[in-house]
């Protein structure tokens, strides 16, 4: 592991273990409990629990603004599941707004003409900011029902000025057994999961786009540094040989996200 590799992965255990105690202690409890450390060591904490204090307060505001439920993040092991892929899922984490739209705003493509897809779901809130753009449709798979329950009340309270598509369908499945849509499609991940779930979806629609050639957009963010499958996808999708990676303006700084994201976006020829 690279020097910043174990730097990121130092910093994604800090404010996991901030994370928990805020759970725990509340707010006036954990910054009691991070006082008594040493000063070098304060001060990392600190930070930390700044940089988190941050990210709760930006997306809970997204949360009150439309009078819904993303924020806050569940292990597969909490949820109730369908299918029997648990142990290839990544924790639950809902992805940061400004960070999601300079995305969307990067892809070169007619949305008027695109179905979009977002595999891990989780309570919806990436299809209601997909909403803003003009997609004929949205879909969601999830596998947890914990979360698909949520993001289906979530779809029918939400209000927004700037929603363009209302064609909104979360779908409780395994991402495994999902069929893709016919047409051309913006496909879009958050690290949702890894290992076998990850390849057999890829190849799931691989073979989607042998059988049936049409415009597709793959994008995959990540905020786990460390474990970024971001390297495996490209070298699957480009494998292929029928994608071609497509330019992602550098990142802004995002102060929704707990840790800061990258990713890539690839077009089909």
């Amino acid at each position: 592991m690279t020097e910043n590799a174990t730097r990121d992965q130092r910093t994604l255990n800090g404010i996991g273990e901030i994370w928990r105690w805020l759970m725990h202690r509340g707010p006036k409890g954990t910054l009691k409990h991070i006082s008594k450390k040493g000063p070098r060591e304060l001060l990392r904490l600190v930070k930390l629990y700044l940089r988190t204090i941050r990210a709760h307060r930006v997306n809970r505001n997204f949360d009150k603004r439309y009078r819904i439920n993303t924020w806050g993040g569940l292990r597969a092991d909490q949820m109730d599941i369908v299918g029997g892929n648990q142990d290839c899922s990544e924790i639950y984490a809902p992805m940061p707004e400004k960070t999601f739209h300079h995305v969307m705003r990067s892809i070169d493509v007619d949305f008027q003409n695109f179905t979009f897809v977002d595999y891990g779901s989780g309570k919806g809130k990436i299809l209601l900011m997909a909403s803003e753009y003009p997609f004929k449709k949205i879909i969601g798979v999830e596998f947890a029902r914990d979360l698909h329950v949520v993001a289906e009340k979530n779809v029918l309270r939400y209000e927004n000025k700037k929603q363009c598509c209302f064609d909104i369908e979360p779908q409780l499945a395994d991402a495994c057994e999902f069929i893709l849509p016919e047409g051309n499609c913006v496909l879009f991940f958050f690290a949702p999961f890894f290992g076998p779930v990850l390849h057999r979806v890829l190849e799931n629609i691989k073979r989607s786009l042998e059988d049936n050639p049409r415009q597709v957009a793959i994008v995959y963010m990540d905020d786990d540094v460390p474990h970024s499958k971001i390297v495996e996808v490209e070298s699957a999708v480009v494998s292929w040989g029928f994608f071609f990676s497509h330019p992602l303006r550098n990142l802004p700084f995002d102060p929704g996200a707990l840790m800061p994201v990258q990713g890539k976006v690839w077009l089909s020829r």
